[in-house]
C-alpha cells in the first residue's frame, strides 16, 4: 500500500486549505488505486475515525464521484506518485478529464 503526508500546516489556513493546522494527514493508496479526492481538512472531524479522502483505481471512477458526491465540496486530486495535484479539465467531446497542474 503506497502512502502520502500532506504535512501540517503552520499558520494562517483557509477553509478550502487540504493541509491541517493540527496535524499530519496520511493518505493510503490501496493496491491498485491510483488516484485520491482529499476533501479540505475543515470537513475532518476525527481524523482517525474519518480521515476525509476517498480513493479510486482510475480517473474515471474519481471523475465520476466526484461529479456525484463531491463537486459541492472543497477538494483537491492528488495521485500515488507523490502529491502531485490534479486539475479538472474538459477536452471536446470526449468528456473531462484530469490534467496535472504545472
Amino acid at each position: 500500500m503506497k502512502k502520502y503526508i500532506i504535512p501540517q500546516k503552520f499558520g494562517d489556513t483557509s477553509l478550502s486549505d487540504i493541509s491541517s493546522p493540527k496535524y499530519d494527514r496520511i493518505i493510503e493508496f490501496p493496491e491498485g488505486h491510483k488516484f485520491a479526492v482529499v476533501l479540505a481538512a475543515y470537513y475532518i472531524k476525527d481524523v482517525n475515525e474519518e480521515p476525509c479522502y476517498y480513493t479510486y483505481k482510475t480517473q474515471e471512477e474519481a471523475l465520476n464521484a466526484i461529479a456525484k458526491y463531491w463537486n459541492d465540496y472543497c477538494y483537491e486530486v492528488i495521485d500515488d506518485e507523490g502529491y502531485q495535484r490534479w486539475d479538472i479539465i474538459r477536452c471536446g467531446p470526449v468528456g473531462k478529464r484530469f490534467d496535472q497542474i504545472k
